[in-house]
């Protein structure tokens, strides 16, 4: 058992370069493209003898491992100013939640079961769960007062 691929890319934090959006996309589509190549092995080492639980025992498994890195990740995007979220690690279950859920659905029922294009899902999930920064309060524009009359 190997660690999630996609820590790579989340453990710089996220960079100036590219939107949070883009980032996130791609961090989750290695992710997606390494559970394509895990989960067939996860199913054939649950019914083995060895079992799967046995089988991928590493000090972190691999969906926790992947969670932390995307929890510290969001947290940092947080602190930078760049997303406006309440709980990095609800948003990170969530995110990793859906896209294991596409994958095993994928492999067992294929496109049937894992409907629509993982990006366009995955894209609208980001958009949905990390909503654009508001602009600050001292830059928006007040209301016009009416007068009474």
């Amino acid at each position: 058992p190997v660690p999630p691929t996609a820590l790579a890319l989340l453990e710089p934090g996220p960079g100036e370069g590219a939107s949070i959006e883009a980032q996130l996309l791609e961090a989750l589509l290695h992710h997606r493209d390494f559970l394509r190549q895990r989960v067939p092995w996860l199913f054939v080492l649950h019914y083995s003898g060895l079992g799967g639980a046995r089988a991928m025992q590493l000090e972190t498994p691999p969906p926790v491992a992947l969670r932390e890195g995307l929890t510290k990740w969001l947290t940092r995007a947080k602190r930078a100013g760049r997303v406006d979220l309440a709980e990095p690690k609800a948003i990170a279950e969530a995110l990793c939640g859906a896209l294991e859920a596409r994958c095993f659905n994928a492999h067992v029922g294929g496109a049937t079961y894992a409907p629509g294009e993982d990006e366009a899902v995955l894209r609208q999930l980001i958009r949905v769960l990390l909503p654009p920064r508001e602009a600050p309060a001292r830059a928006r524009k007040k209301p016009l007062k009416r007068k009474p009359g």
